[in-house]
C-alpha cells in the first residue's frame, strides 16, 4: 500500500534454521527481484527500482543485518528487535555501512535491547543509522499474533505497556517513512520520520 514490492522468503523454517544461509536467501531473493526487472518475459519487468532493503524482526532483524555481508547492492536496512545468533550479528553490524534503522521494544524481554539492539546499533559503521526505543513496547508486539513468540514473552518480564495495535501503527508508520525516505529519496516522508522522533 505504500508503494513497496515485500519478498518473504520461507526458506530456513525448521526448528534449527542456518541463520548464515537464511542471511544469504534475503540477498538471493533481491538479486533475484532486480534480474526480473530486466526479463521482459516478466510481471515485474521494468518495475522494480534500483534501490532496495532488507528488513526483519528477531531472528529475520538479525538476518537482515547479515544480508548487506552477502549483496554490496543492498542500500537499507531496517530490523525490528533484532536477537544475537550465529554467526553473530553485533560482529555483522561491524562491516555494515548503509542507512540503518533499529527499533526495540523498551519491555522486550525476549531480546533485551541492553544486550541485542544497543550493542547492534552501537556497532553499525552507518553514517545515517536511527535507533527508536518503543515506550512500553514488547518483542512480539512488532509483529502479527504469533503463538510461540507470545508463550516465549509470557515466560519473561516487564510486561508490554502498550497495546499491540499501538506499537504496530508506529512501527509501520516510522518504517514506512524512513523506506520512502532512503528508497525513494522522499525528502517529504523523511521530514516526516524527523519528526515523528
Amino acid at each position: 500500500s505504500q508503494g513497496f514490492i515485500v519478498v518473504f522468503p520461507k526458506t530456513e523454517g525448521g526448528i534449527l534454521p542456518s541463520h548464515l544461509e537464511f542471511g544469504k536467501d534475503l540477498a538471493f531473493c533481491l538479486q533475484q527481484m532486480k534480474a526480473s526487472s530486466l526479463d521482459e518475459t516478466s510481471i515485474f519487468a521494468g518495475r522494480i527500482a534500483e534501490k532496495s532493503a532488507v528488513l526483519g524482526h528477531s531472528m529475520g532483524g538479525t538476518l537482515a543485518i547479515l544480508g548487506p555481508r552477502n549483496d554490496a547492492d543492498i542500500d537499507a536496512v531496517a530490523v525490528l528487535a533484532p536477537a544475537e545468533t550465529n554467526p553473530s550479528a553485533i560482529s555483522a553490524a561491524g562491516t555494515t555501512a548503509i542507512p540503518a534503522l533499529v527499533i526495540a521494544g523498551a519491555n522486550d524481554c525476549v531480546t533485551p535491547p541492553n544486550t541485542n539492539q544497543i550493542p547492534m546499533y552501537n556497532a553499525l559503521q552507518s553514517e545515517c543509522k536511527t535507533y527508536i526505543s518503543i515506550k512500553g513496547g514488547s518483542h512480539c508486539q512488532m509483529a502479527q499474533e504469533n503463538f510461540l513468540c507470545s508463550f516465549g514473552e509470557f515466560t519473561c518480564s516487564p510486561d508490554p505497556e502498550i497495546t499491540r495495535a499501538a506499537q504496530l501503527n508506529l512501527v509501520k508508520s516510522y518504517v514506512g517513512n524512513w523506506l520512502s525516505a532512503q528508497l525513494k529519496s522522499d525528502c517529504a516522508a523523511g521530514e516526516t520520520f524527523d519528526t515523528q522522533l
